[in-house]
């Protein structure tokens, strides 16, 4: 039997010591972890986590964050994302959600994230949220290296055009949401060989957790949800979705 991977968690900020957390994931069958960074200050430490080869690191700021960066970050990412722990670039992105007048800022962000993705080698991490035209442009248009779009709630019809892309979709626990209509779409009609499973812990808990904290563990429950959909077992959604990180990651 395969195991899964969290591709998308925030291990510190998590309410339970690392080795409690590792070992709750274990027992689920998931066994490796990408954890993320939003602001510069996290760098650092995740690199330190990133030392545990169970775990790997990427290094960004997020787009809500990216209005706090001091100056020059740009360069001391290029720098820490040397770290052989560093094996993706974000998270990064467009968000209007909270505040539609900082969409310069991040661009010019997400475009500092793009090009150190590209020289690098490594995976960008794509946060999009209430920016979808903005965000698949300059996807489409602009960039030309290997990417996620991480917790991904968009249309299939902008899943296909991800993947005509050659972007990996991140699915998260809003696809066992019994109201996520568009995401099962998602999960039922892109091939496995373009998915991703991700819990952004500790946020945005699966069913049955909803509403309660989140944890890498329950990566294993959107597995189950995406073969629920696909009519195949999970153990073939966790060996075909870790096979599509690893080629990912290198």
């Amino acid at each position: 039997m395969g195991f899964i991977v969290d591709s998308h968690c925030h291990l510190d900020y998590l309410d339970k010591p690392l080795e409690e957390v590792k070992s709750m994931a274990k027992a689920l069958g998931v066994q490796r972890f990408l954890t993320i960074s939003v602001e510069e200050s996290q760098w650092d430490s995740l690199i330190v986590l990133g030392q545990d080869p169970d775990i790997d690191v990427a290094l960004g700021i997020h787009p809500c964050d990216v209005i706090k960066a001091k100056k020059g970050w740009e360069e001391r990412l290029r720098q820490a994302a040397k770290d052989p722990a560093v094996v993706a670039i974000g998270e990064t992105g467009l968000d209007n959600y909270h505040d539609s007048t900082q969409k310069t800022i991040q661009m010019e962000a997400l475009e500092a994230h793009a090009s150190i993705a590209e020289d690098s080698g490594k995976a960008l991490v794509i946060h999009m949220r209430d920016a979808t035209d903005d965000t698949m442009a300059f996807l489409c248009q602009k960039y030309q290296g290997k990417g996620i779009l991480h917790c991904f709630s968009e249309s299939y019809d902008v899943a296909k055009k991800a993947v005509g892309q050659g972007l990996l979709i991140s699915l998260s626990g809003i696809v066992t949401f019994k109201n996520a209509h568009q995401l099962h779409e998602v999960a039922q009609k892109i091939p496995l060989e373009h998915l991703l499973l991700e819990t952004d812990s500790p946020f945005l808990a699966p069913v049955p957790y909803r509403g309660k904290p989140n944890y890498p563990g329950y990566t294993r429950y959107v597995a189950e949800k995406v073969a629920e959909l696909k009519g195949i077992s999970w153990e073939a959604v966790a060996e075909q979705t870790t096979k599509n990180y690893l080629a990912l990651v290198g």
